[in-house]
């Protein structure tokens, strides 16, 4: 890539005809002066004809009265106009500040722009200022996506990616239970069932009260709304065979902008992270080696509002890992809850994951990952996972475990419900090949 460079009063003619393909052209004997010199990574546009009848070129040379330019696509007279002047080409090159908070706002219909990878590319030729915000407004309802949300534009960490409509929901008992361990269908009594529709996910942190209120942690899918009796049915994908029952009592927090991705990652880490992400629900398809939130070339934070809401304001469900950080930039997940990983929610090797205010669940050790899959949270390989205070239940296999030199921080922690038991090794014993999980 190359800058564009100007120069001013550079108006001059052809001293020779020039024909279609041609890459360069000359000037009358002096007037190459009157244009710009590119040096390295440098180039001109000059506009070669009539106004009525011409043609933008790129020039990426001059040497004298001859100009060295891209391959010219029209035929041109001795004697036409040779000129540096503004054009469309020259401001499409140059970046465009944004110096005040902007909102994007995408929706199916309507809006700015139709998904948020449209949004982003607008955003790919601006630069924002420092005490600037652009926010990308995600209105209600499911973006399919083929390809991660990648944070490759200039100034990303100036950019808020957040849902419109965010509603929280008190629910005093669980009506009924149905399915089998990793498919459950719960219907929930609520508050109200006011802006809440089937395929919204709803987060919960945490549920007390009844029987087996741990289950109920984690990112879930809304399957029916029945408003007459203020029930909703939620599937939880918890792999304990039994369910949370009866006066089981808690807050759950509706999620409207749905970022749905087939057999790719959620969202990766580009030269730069966002500065937020907020409201919304990553969901993939389960394919093999897809995460929801991959660092590759810089740390990651998927964080909430001081304040706002909580404890839950983001979920991760089906990817193959929620969390993934392996010899790479560390990640950073607040208040996120994550449910349904063929593998785990939160797994480094070689890295670092830090959770704060997350709750995982559903970890599944599916087929391609029955030897070590199902825990949700897995280090190995000198990896760390700084996950004081996290909610761990319902997983296939432990609620954390590390091999191979990896160290898990899990003071404070809520490890319950999970297949194998609580921790792989046991707390604060060093084990499977000089690994910790740190309790103090």
């Amino acid at each position: 890539m190359s800058v564009a460079i100007v120069s001013d009063n550079a108006v001059s003619t052809l001293a020779s005809a020039t024909g279609i393909g041609a890459t360069s052209f000359t000037v009358p004997t002096g007037d190459g002066a009157l244009f710009p010199s590119p040096g390295t990574l440098e180039h001109f546009l000059a506009t070669i004809g009539p106004d009525e009848d011409n043609e933008v070129v790129r020039c990426t040379a001059r040497s004298g009265d001859t100009v060295t330019c891209d391959a010219l696509t029209a035929t041109h007279a001795q004697g036409a106009r040779v000129m540096v002047s503004p054009n469309k080409a020259l401001f499409d090159e140059l970046p465009r500040l944004i110096a005040v908070d902007l909102t994007l706002t995408v929706a199916p219909s309507g809006a700015m722009f139709a998904t948020v990878p449209a949004a982003l590319s607008w955003l790919k030729n601006k630069l924002i200022a420092s005490d600037a915000t652009v926010t990308i407004q995600i209105g209600d309802g499911t973006y399919s996506h083929a390809a991660p949300i990648v944070s490759d534009i200039p100034c990303a960490d100036r950019v808020a990616i957040v849902g419109q409509n965010f509603y929280t929901r008190t629910f005093s008992s669980i009506q009924s239970g149905s399915g089998s361990a990793g498919n459950h269908l719960l219907v929930l009594n609520v508050s109200s069932t006011a802006n809440v529709a089937v395929n919204d996910y709803v987060l919960i942190y945490s549920a007390s009260g009844g029987t087996n209120p741990q289950y109920l942690s984690g990112c879930h899918k809304v399957t029916e709304v029945d408003s007459a009796n203020s029930r909703i049915t939620i599937n939880s994908y918890h792999q304990a065979a039994v369910q949370p029952s009866g006066s089981t009592s808690g807050t759950l927090y509706v999620v409207k902008a749905i970022l749905s991705f087939t057999g790719c990652d959620g969202m990766q880490s580009g030269a730069k992270w966002w500065k937020l992400v907020d409201k919304l629900a990553m969901v993939g398809n389960g394919a093999i080696d897809t995460a929801g939130v991959r660092s590759v070339r810089s740390p990651i934070i998927v964080s909430a509002y001081a304040g706002s809401f909580g404890p839950a304001n983001v979920g991760i469900a089906n990817f193959r890992f929620g969390a993934y950080a392996e010899y790479s930039p560390p990640i950073t997940l607040h208040h996120v809850c994550l449910s349904k990983f063929p593998h785990s929610a939160l797994y480094t090797a070689g890295g670092t994951v830090n959770a704060n205010g997350c709750a995982v669940s559903g970890a599944v050790g599916s087929t391609f990952d029955a030897i070590y899959g199902g825990s949700g949270v897995f280090t190995t390989l000198g990896g760390r996972c700084l996950a004081g205070g996290i909610r761990s239940t319902g997983n296939y296999w432990y609620g954390g475990y590390a091999d191979r030199y990896g160290y898990n921080y899990i003071a404070g922690a809520t490890l319950v419900g999970n297949g194998n038991g609580t921790l792989s090794p046991a707390a604060d014993i060093q084990g499977n090949e000089y690994a910790l999980n740190d309790s103090a």
